[in-house]
């Protein structure tokens, strides 16, 4: 069963305090974030050259917090004088909370060579984006229905920060393979969204919406973000201790069966032969590895897509056929009425 991370969620407002480490976590993984949305054919292409530059960020004088530690509305001050969207910073931190600071650091300090040789997606996060020609209300109340849906069925799980159209956050929850049913709930049929995001470690997706239109013209921006780095964490854990201690294995058992069978010398061949064997099929194991995690992030991100579409769907019936109409219905009328009296006349009369 996939390990989901358990810790005391931060506090989602302006004045909740994070550590420096934190803070370098935050703004790292926003300038990820916003350098996927501005080249996102980069990203999917692959790994190399795909990471964004280090991020430079300073915090104005006359901070409240204690020395080494920042305000989250500083934090957010300081990306936007970096040039980093403030939406991003939102969703980092939306992430940050979800994952606990430990692991948020942790995953943001992963070895690079190693993920990139592991992983062979250049982007960290699987993500959707999307124009809507409605308000955000009505967009929000369409997304609600859509994704409780088959086959993402999401669940609602919090709000992080103000209202989501004025930079809220929503997170929604993905069903995990092999967790204990709660029998209060129906049980959700497995779909290749929900296969593939509890292969790759995905427990939940954050929302964010932009206003992108008039009174006059209402529209706005819906974007559906997961983070795919604690999925990527743990892939690169289960290989590092297979490699050890494949090797370890086949080496020792190489070497007993090569001296068995030719004493010193044996022993060092069949010591060889082993490390050889355990390191040629750790190299298999890295390169099915890259196939299921380049597969995943191509279904992840088309099953989000279509959710989008789902979501701006009843908009589009409404342009089309416009407001739903219900056919009319004739009156009855009682034999005593004077329009059937009227028709009984006129039958006998004719």
């Amino acid at each position: 069963m996939p390990d989901q991370p358990e810790h005391t969620p931060l506090i989602s407002s302006g004045d909740a305090i994070l550590s420096e480490g934190e803070a370098l976590a935050v703004w790292s993984r926003a300038a990820q974030l916003q350098a996927q949305a501005d080249t996102p054919d980069t990203y999917a292409a692959g790994a190399a050259g795909a990471q964004p530059a280090a991020v430079t960020v300073a915090v104005a004088e006359g901070t409240r917090a204690p020395a080494g530690m920042y305000l989250v509305r500083e934090i957010v001050a300081a990306a936007g004088e970096a040039g980093i969207a403030e939406t991003h910073v939102r969703v980092a931190l939306a992430e940050h909370e979800a994952l606990g600071p430990e692991k948020a650091i942790a995953v943001e300090a992963m070895d690079e060579a190693q993920r990139d040789r592991l992983i062979g997606v250049g982007a960290r996060s699987v993500r959707a984006s999307r124009v809507i020609p409605e308000a955000a209300a009505t967009v929000l109340q369409q997304l609600r229905l859509a994704a409780a849906t088959a086959p993402w069925s999401l669940e609602f799980d919090t709000l992080i920060g103000d209202d989501p159209a004025r930079g809220g956050v929503l997170r929604f929850s993905i069903p995990v393979i092999g967790t204990r049913h709660d029998g209060a709930k129906p049980i959700r049929a497995l779909s290749g969204f929900v296969y593939h995001a509890s292969r790759v470690g995905l427990f939940h997706v954050h929302v964010t919406v932009a206003p992108r239109g008039t009174n006059a013209l209402p529209g706005c921006e819906l974007t559906i973000t997961g983070d795919l780095r604690p999925g990527e964490q743990r892939s690169i854990g289960i290989y590092r201790k297979l490699m050890k201690g494949l090797v370890v294995f086949l080496a020792v058992a190489g070497a007993i069966g090569g001296a068995k069978a030719g004493g010193a010398a044996g022993a060092v061949a069949g010591l060889g032969i082993g490390a050889a064997f355990a390191l040629g099929y750790n190299r298999v194991v890295a390169a099915i590895t890259r196939w299921e995690h380049r597969l995943a992030h191509r279904v992840l991100t088309a099953e989000l897509d279509a959710l989008l579409r789902r979501v701006q769907r009843p908009t589009d019936e409404a342009r089309a056929f416009g407001p739903e109409t219900s056919a009319p219905v004739p009156r009855l009328v009682r034999g005593g009425d004077d329009v059937a009296l009227s028709l009984r006349v006129g039958l006998r009369l004719g």
